[in-house]
């Protein structure tokens, strides 16, 4: 009795039938490996891998968030409100929509939002607002906020004033379209004066009768205003504005940090607003690539005020805060998925060593169907 079961276990052992269980097993344990490859690459932020915009997520979670995204010479910022809200300043030419789609996408995958609260629209011009529409779309976009001129759709449809001037940029008629098209409520920096999201605040500074005629000194210029810290958003603002709010606020303008006024150029940020706003950091918004901006006149008059320079030209996208230790600055960086890449050198690993299990029972397989038995 004892032989013969002895003979029965070997003639198993043998049996191809077996040799197909074997392969079942390994395919198993593959398809186990793998999909905790992907639950762990997923689980520690493997959707990063898929943007091609490397996100600035030192500060995930920080009731307040200022996010510069690099649009070369333009201007497109993400700001985090204490009271979970976002606003957007700005969205950058519309050439570099991928950059800012990927952006977005990848702030509100940490943040866990799904709107932008606010889109303050500084000017017309087609490198701070030239994806204004495409978000509307996208990114569920409740208010506007304006800088104080009109649209030509506007003048066209007898929707004016003598309040404010009419400016012919098509893009910014194009997008005041959309948006009254679309419903999104829509006010003018100027008439809202000011704002308070949790314990932040934001203060409009305008100019009553601004009869400027360039675009560019219509830009909505606010002060950010966050605990004891504040940052000065200057738009593409130049010194004739610069010197009228001077003039009105004087040492209100005082900021620990500014977003510097039209990318660096000379026409913008005069030694003496320097002297009254008196930073400890500037933000640059600007192109490795560009031999104009920014100016090497404004470089050297940060400089020379030992005032920390953060431009997207040397930095990319990168983020900043508000801490008890003061302003913190982070770099947009992406780290390696390490669990994910041990489990995926692990399930090469075993593909090596068992080779492949559906090769190697091919022909078990085919005899069984064929009803020819191995031994």
């Amino acid at each position: 009795m004892g032989q013969r079961l002895k003979y029965k276990i070997r003639k198993f052992l043998k049996n191809p039938f077996y040799k197909r269980g074997d392969f079942y097993v390994k395919l198993t344990f593959t398809i186990f490996c793998i999909s905790i490859f992907i639950f762990l690459f997923f689980l520690f932020d493997g959707i990063v891998y898929f943007e091609n915009i490397i996100y600035a997520k030192n500060y995930v979670g920080n009731p307040f968030q200022v996010h510069v995204i690099n649009v070369e010479n333009g201007d497109a910022f993400l700001l985090r409100m204490p009271n979970n809200e976002t606003i957007m300043v700005d969205t950058g030419d519309d050439k570099y929509y991928d950059r800012v789609e990927s952006y977005i996408k990848q702030y509100f995958h940490y943040e866990k939002l799904n709107s932008i609260d606010y889109l303050i629209l500084t000017h017309s011009d087609k490198d701070h607002i030239g994806n204004a529409i495409s978000i509307m779309k996208k990114y569920n976009v409740k208010n506007i906020i304006r800088p104080d001129v009109y649209s030509k759709f506007e003048e066209t449809n007898s929707l004016t004033d003598d309040k404010y001037i009419i400016t012919e940029s098509e893009i910014y008629s194009d997008v005041i379209k959309y948006a009254f098209d679309n419903k999104i409520q829509m006010v003018f920096a100027n008439d809202l004066k000011s704002m308070s999201l949790g314990e932040c605040k934001i203060n409009f500074l305008w100019l009553e009768n601004n009869k400027f005629t360039d675009d560019n000194n219509h830009s909505i210029v606010f002060k950010l205003i966050y605990k004891s810290k504040s940052f000065l958003f200057m738009g593409d603002a130049e010194e004739k504005f610069e010197e009228n709010l001077i003039s009105i606020y004087k040492d209100e303008l005082n900021a620990d940090v500014l977003k510097v006024g039209h990318h660096g150029s000379k026409t913008s940020t005069s030694q003496e607003f320097l002297n009254i706003v008196n930073p400890k950091f500037a933000i640059l918004s600007c192109s490795s690539r560009s031999s104009i901006l920014p100016s090497h006149e404004v470089i050297d008059r940060l400089s020379n005020m030992n005032i920390k320079i953060a431009s997207t030209a040397n930095e990319g996208n990168f983020a900043m805060t508000v801490t008890d230790s003061g302003i913190e600055f982070a770099k947009a960086t992406r780290k390696p998925n390490y669990l994910a890449l041990i489990f995926a050198i692990g399930t090469i690993l075993v593909a090596i060593v068992w080779k492949n299990p559906v090769y190697n029972n091919t022909k078990a397989i085919k005899s069984i169907k064929g009803k020819k038995i191995i031994e």
